[in-house]
């Protein structure tokens, strides 16, 4: 009964699926060359701002106008144009000849519309490509009240530029936009006068920003959900409910945010721009999206994502990740050999990334991945060797305590905490690092046992899971990458870190989770009543010698101090006459006739097989057998030292 319910549930999302699928198809307008679009501004019932959205196929090589009904313009002061495409470029103009000055090109764009009575605001699109190109038009208008973006545009060739500009690479994502103009109902100012003037540094810093961010599903670089996504969130009030805001300042802060970069997973940047106080009054600027990687390459060859794997040494990679962490997660305190290569091979690869990196930064990933690998295993065999040699097994624990300590930091760090401004110094930021790495082994260390067995449990439950991460394309991974980011890519202290949990993200921290508990309890039990560690392979090197020195060369500027015979230290006084004549003394007083002897004579009269005396230099080495009853009842006749 249930697997029935199941089923039926699945397929009604399916219909849905593919219902939602047929009404996106229905309402395409092919647009061939010369063919005017009209559209009109309607309320939609989700948003109070006056907006259209309509998608358009236009052919190659081909253009057409955009234009709006005046008759559905009332209360209007602008319009912003939008065009958005998913791969391909576009050209969006506000005359039928494009020039610098009246147009922009790219996959999000947009242009300002004045409403000027009657006249029907329109403007012109174009596709300079070879193939047809799914476009989504939407047009937005707004009242003199609120802000126009990019009014006070002193960068870009087109007068008011409402649209964002982007920088983005695998590791670093920069947004940056124009000022906004103050309305002209609150500033009493022109806005083509908001950068020339004195009364303009007024009106302009009357304006606040709010920036915001909308990610795309994992892995997922489809065309639907690119415009899913889009078309749900174009008006202010759409922003603000599905996006999550990231950044507020004012226009005397640099108009610009730093964000660090999922490779294949789409992220949607908005910003909104308001007078100081009124929020409500607010206008969005075109909003931009980015998949940090160059998808058309990725798709013509025919992959699903860029943040998986996609070569046989990273396919190495995760295997050797998943085998080790289960492996040292389950054993890894009992084969204390293991764990320490492991743990020389965590720090090396941490250090030697950010070094290499820091050296080449333009090395690719297929130079970068090899380069580290071989350098953290060296280091690892390194570290192995140490403890096979000197057999301190505090050390290898406490290294494991320093890379769990790492691990914990980089996950407190991959939230909003790192966002905080004490943190964009760089001083104090690593100083936090390296308390956060600390802080493990000085809570543990007086526990060895109990700080070795948590660190294996957790990193090696963490490599199992970041392997099946990166199998994925999740984002787990990243809370150790944004830490080697921070010490290799240029502004990267003062990006935004995000950190936006999916569905596969908090499954595997669920795993990861887990996996920690029952892995740790295995070995806890496990070890129950044995030794806290195993002994090294080879012994460990006497700190001082058992017997005598060898030769009296051997002892020559020795001092008279040292070293310690027998667990006795001898004075320089007579101390070998001393011992004989105490020993003499004891036997003789054992005998039924007792002798009485002196500390010389006790030189030449000493009981065979009593001793074994070997002076140089004012020293000995003596032992003394057990008296047996025999030796008791029939002392044998002093002897002569030989």
């Amino acid at each position: 009964m249930t697997s029935s319910r199941i089923v039926y549930f699945g397929c009604f999302l399916f219909f849905i699926r593919v219902s939602e699928t047929e009404s996106l198809a229905s309402t395409i307008l092919t647009v061939g060359e010369g063919r005017q679009v009209v559209l009109k501004l309607s309320d939609d019932d989700s948003s109070e701002t006056p907006i259209t959205k309509q998608y358009i196929q236009l052919g190659a090589r081909n253009s057409t106008s955009i234009s709006v009904a005046p008759a559905t313009l009332e209360g209007i002061s602008f319009v912003i144009f939008q065009a958005h495409s998913h791969t391909l470029p576009t050209t969006l103009s506000l005359d039928k000849v494009p020039t610098a000055k009246n147009s922009w090109s790219g996959c999000n764009i947009g242009l300002v519309k004045r409403v000027q009575g009657s006249v029907e605001p329109s403007v012109y699109i174009f596709n300079s490509n070879n193939e047809d190109l799914m476009i989504l038009i939407a047009v937005i208008g707004y009242p003199s009240s609120v802000p126009i973006p990019g009014g006070c545009n002193m960068e870009f060739p087109v007068e008011i530029s409402p649209f964002l500009n982007m920088s983005a690479n695998i590791d670093l994502t920069v947004v940056s936009f124009q000022r906004a103009s103050s309305p002209p109902s609150t500033s009493g100012v022109s806005s083509a006068n908001c950068v020339t003037s004195g009364i303009a540094s007024a009106f302009v810093a009357a304006v606040e920003y709010e920036m915001y961010y909308r990610d795309l599903p994992e892995g997922d670089l489809t065309e639907d959900t690119y415009f899913d996504i889009l078309q749900s969130s174009l008006a202010v009030e759409e922003i603000r409910q599905s996006a999550t805001q990231v950044r507020n300042f004012d226009s005397h802060q640099k108009p610009e945010g730093f964000f660090n970069s999922f490779p294949g997973m789409g992220m949607v940047y908005y910003v909104i721009v308001y007078p100081k106080g009124l929020p409500l009054q607010a206008a969005a600027y075109v909003p931009i999206t980015t998949y940090a990687c160059d998808i058309e390459l990725v798709q013509a060859t025919g992959e699903h994502s860029c943040n998986g794997i996609t070569t046989w040494f990273g396919w190495l990679l995760c295997a050797f990740s998943l085998f080790l962490g289960l492996l040292i997660s389950v054993r890894g305190h009992r084969c204390f050999a293991l764990q320490a290569f492991v743990m020389g091979t965590l720090s090396g690869a941490f250090v030697s990334f950010i070094i290499i990196r820091a050296l080449a930064s333009n090395a690719s990933p297929q130079v970068l991945l090899p380069s580290v690998s071989i350098v953290s295993v060296v280091i690892g065999i390194l570290w192995l060797l140490i403890w096979w040699y000197q057999g301190i097994p505090i050390l290898t624990v406490l290294l494991s305590g320093l890379n769990a300590g790492l691990l914990l930091t980089a996950f407190a760090f991959s939230s909003r905490l790192v966002n905080f401004s004490v943190f964009r110094n760089d001083f104090n930021f690593w100083s936090s690092i390296a308390s956060g790495c600390l802080l493990v082994p000085i809570l543990l260390l007086g526990f060895a046992k109990l700080l070795s067995v948590f660190a294996c449990a957790l990193l090696g439950s963490f490599g199992v899971v970041v392997a099946l991460d990166r199998y994925f394309g999740s984002t787990l991974a990243f809370t150790i990458l944004n830490i080697v980011r921070r010490g290799t890519v240029e502004n990267f202290d003062a990006a935004i870190i995000l950190w936006p949990l999916q569905i596969t993200d908090i499954v595997l921290l669920s795993l990861l989770a887990l996996l920690f508990v029952g892995t740790f309890y295995i070995q806890w039990r496990s070890e129950r009543g044995r030794a806290p560690f195993p002994p090294p392979r080879l012994p460990p090197l006497p700190l001082l010698p058992d017997g005598p020195p060898p030769s009296y060369a051997s002892v020559v500027g020795t001092p008279d101090r040292e070293p310690l015979l027998g667990g006795r230290r001898l004075q320089r006084d007579d101390s070998v006459q001393g011992m004989l004549f105490q020993a003499y003394s004891a036997t003789a007083a054992s005998s039924p006739r007792p002798t009485a002897v002196s500390r010389s004579s006790a030189a030449s009269a000493v009981p065979e097989g009593l001793y074994s005396a070997s002076l140089e230099r004012g020293m000995a080495h003596v032992s003394i057998p057990r008296p047996t009853a025999d030796n008791n009842d029939k002392p044998s006749a002093p002897q002569g030292l030989d």
